[in-house]
C-alpha cells in the first residue's frame, strides 16, 4: 500500500478521501510484544529503516471501524468467509499494522483486519495476531503448516524449547490442533 501513512500518525482525513483499500480503525486494545520493547530499546532495526524516529510501537490492534474506504475497483477478494471485504463502520474488528498500534485511531489496510468472533473481547483478539502468526510461521518453516493432503509425518513429533511466552504457548495449542506430539 503505497498511500499507507506511516506511523507515528495516522492523519485527519476529514478533508481528504480514505484510501480505497484501508479503513480508520478507532483502536480499543492493543497487546505489547517483545518485538514492542526491542524498539523502545531502539534495537529493532525494520523500524528504524522503514519508519525512524519518533515511532509507536504496537503491531496488534482491536476495536470498531470508524470509516471504510469505497474499493470500487475490487483489487481485495478477501477471504472465502469475506471477513475483510465487507467491512461496514461499526464493526468490531482485529488484525495486525506495520508499527502504530499503540495509537487510538489506525489507517489500515482492509485485507490485514478479520471481524471479532462474538464472545471474544477487545483485548483478547488483539492478544492473538503476532504471537499466532509467528507460531504459524515457525510450524511454516518446520514443514508442518498448512496441512495438505498430500502431507505425510514420518514423525509427528515437536520440540517447542520455552513455551511460558506468547508465541511459545501459542506454539502448544496450535500444535495440539495439528497432532503434533512431544
Amino acid at each position: 500500500v503505497t498511500h499507507f501513512c506511516p506511523p507515528p500518525f495516522t492523519p485527519s482525513l476529514r478533508n481528504q478521501k480514505l484510501p480505497a483499500d484501508c479503513v480508520v480503525l478507532n483502536n480499543k486494545s492493543f497487546s505489547v510484544n517483545y518485538a514492542d520493547c526491542t524498539i523502545r530499546w531502539g534495537l529493532y532495526e525494520s523500524a528504524k529503516k522503514f519508519v525512524g524516529w519518533p515511532i509507536v510501537p504496537g503491531f496488534d490492534i482491536a476495536g470498531i471501524i470508524d470509516s471504510v474506504g469505497s474499493d470500487t475497483n475490487n483489487q481485495y477478494t478477501g477471504t472465502n468467509d469475506g471477513s475483510s471485504t465487507n467491512l461496514v463502520k461499526g464493526d468490531r474488528c482485529f488484525g495486525v499494522t506495520l508499527f502504530g498500534a499503540y495509537s487510538n485511531r489506525v489507517l489500515v489496510p482492509k485485507h490485514q483486519l478479520r471481524k471479532i468472533p462474538d464472545g471474544l473481547s477487545f483485548a483478547e483478539a488483539a492478544s492473538l495476531p503476532a504471537v499466532s502468526l509467528t507460531a504459524l510461521y515457525a510450524l511454516q518453516l518446520a514443514g508442518c503448516f498448512p496441512i495438505t493432503n498430500t502431507m505425510k509425518y514420518s514423525n509427528n513429533s515437536i520440540l517447542i524449547h520455552s513455551a511460558a511466552g506468547g508465541v511459545g504457548s501459542m506454539l502448544v495449542q496450535i500444535s495440539k490442533i495439528l497432532c503434533l506430539k512431544p
